[in-house]
């Protein structure tokens, strides 16, 4: 009986035992995390800096007001990852202290957070209206940095510093447009504002002289202003400019109404003169019209903007088609220039030779005289042409707006399309002429960067390319 007791005391010993190192393996690998529910609550006194930081914006005369409003929302990353939820300020003023909920992020000591508003996301300024309100809520990004103390177990985030200080990511600027030789309000239905290769489009949602729009800062940058006003175009430049985050800025800006027509006048037979229009032709959003400046082009196909026609025949009028069946494109021609009313019409090839290789300019013809290749303008490459007249230097790739005040015209290597492909553009020009070569070949002027160019080469009809107009003097 003795022996029976001591064997079960022993059993019990052993079982305790193995059940005391099962539940210190639990204890390893089941440790609770200190905030097992994912959910964090944060709160931050936030201060502002430079003139325009945060979404409730108003003017007082001449300065832009900036406060905290208790309808905003500030949104919090880790790295590239947003945090569901958001922070939201307790109370109006210059400086609110924010606080709320957030989840779907891990968030631990150390960790170093982003707060953004008025957006999650990337910063993007496209989609611009013009209107201080609308900056206000959609682009008026400002953020700040906040590194985290420590979480406790119920999620509670506390930052190393109970203040933090947000900056603009963009200045704000004020444009009211003026037309330079009259002096009166050119109400504008869209402005885009070029800093060096970057535009910015602003498309109010009316005609209006006063137009603001959020840009980010730079420094010693060339401000290109180009204004829609009905079918007119109006342009400013100036050079060595610059614009601060944070900061507000008013400019009334006198621009100069840039006709559908360059100045310069080029021969395209021994009796006859032509102006070029002032960019290539295009098709948008149901309008034919020409690209506000002569480098202007698409990279890609759109079914609503066309700028590289298939040859305009009767059967395929004006070549906006996809198809690369060459019986498509059979009949007569039918003139671009029809699109943008009378007077406009397409060189012939002819007349696109004489104009690269029979006329004489500053003393000389051909390559290097009547026109330069290769040349690089708003960073487009193409070939430029010097108008009859000039005399002057020939372009090398600065000052483009001398040379087109002289007159002088750029095509863009914007390279073709293929049914709904575009190749090359960049490296390759190609510009229809008016002229057919068989029943499936029409006529083109061809160049490329290696400093090519052929007035009169022939080309299959269901290649788009490009159209540049001219009106005859």
């Amino acid at each position: 009986m003795k022996k029976n007791i001591l064997s079960m005391a022993a059993l019990l010993i052993a079982s305790a035992a193995v059940f005391t190192a099962c539940s210190s393996d639990d204890n390893i690998t089941g440790e609770q995390p200190a905030n097992p529910t994912g959910k964090y609550t944060m709160t931050v006194s936030a201060s502002k800096g430079g003139d325009a930081t945060t979404r409730a914006l108003t003017l007082s005369g001449s300065t832009l007001n900036a406060t905290w409003a208790t309808s905003e929302n500030v949104y919090v990353k880790k790295g590239s990852d947003w945090a569901t939820g958001s922070l939201q300020p307790e109370a109006d003023g210059a400086t609110a202290t924010l606080k709320g909920s957030l989840s779907g992020i891990e968030i631990n000591a150390n960790d170093e957070l982003t707060l953004q508003f008025p957006k999650s996301g990337n910063i993007s300024y496209a989609g611009q209206v013009g209107t201080l309100e609308d900056i206000a809520a959609n682009f008026d990004y400002a953020t700040a940095t906040v590194t985290v103390a420590s979480v406790s177990a119920t999620g509670n985030i506390v930052p190393t510093t109970a203040t933090t200080t947000f900056e603009n990511q963009q200045a704000i600027v004020k444009f009211t447009l003026t037309d330079k030789a009259t002096g009166s309000a050119i109400n504008a239905t869209k402005l885009v504002i070029s800093v060096g290769a970057t535009d910015y489009t602003i498309t109010p949602t009316s005609p209006t002289n006063v137009i603001y729009a959020a840009i980010p800062g730079f420094t010693d940058q060339t401000v290109r202003l180009t204004a829609t006003v009905g079918n007119n175009t109006y342009t400013y430049e100036k050079a060595s400019q610059s614009f601060t985050n944070g900061q507000y800025y008013e400019i009334t800006v006198k621009m100069t109404e840039k006709p559908d027509f360059l100045a310069g006048e080029f021969s395209v037979s021994s009796t006859k003169k032509v102006k070029f229009s002032k960019g290539n032709l295009r098709y948008a959003s149901g309008t034919w019209s020409f690209f506000d400046n002569q480098y202007d082009y698409y990279t890609s196909y759109s079914a609503d903007a066309w700028d590289k026609f298939c040859w305009s025949t009767s059967a395929t009028t004006y070549g906006m088609n996809t198809a690369t069946k060459s019986s498509t494109y059979s009949g007569n021609f039918v003139d671009w220039g029809a699109t943008m009313g009378a007077g406009w019409f397409t060189l012939s090839s002819a007349e696109w030779t004489y104009l690269f290789n029979t006329r004489t300019v500053n003393g000389g013809t051909g390559s290097g005289k009547s026109y330069t290749l290769g040349q690089s303008v708003n960073g487009k490459l193409g070939v430029v042409i010097y108008p009859d007249n000039y005399t002057g230097e020939v372009y090398s790739g600065s000052d483009w707006a001398t040379f087109e005040s002289a007159g002088c015209v750029f095509l863009p290597a914007a390279g073709y399309r293929f049914g709904t492909s575009v190749g090359n553009a960049g490296t390759y020009g190609g510009y229809w002429s008016a002229t057919p070569n068989g029943t499936t070949y029409a006529n083109y002027v061809y160049f490329n960067k290696s400093g090519s160019l052929s007035p009169a080469e022939k080309y299959s009809r269901y290649y788009g390319c490009s159209i540049r107009l001219v009106r005859q003097v």
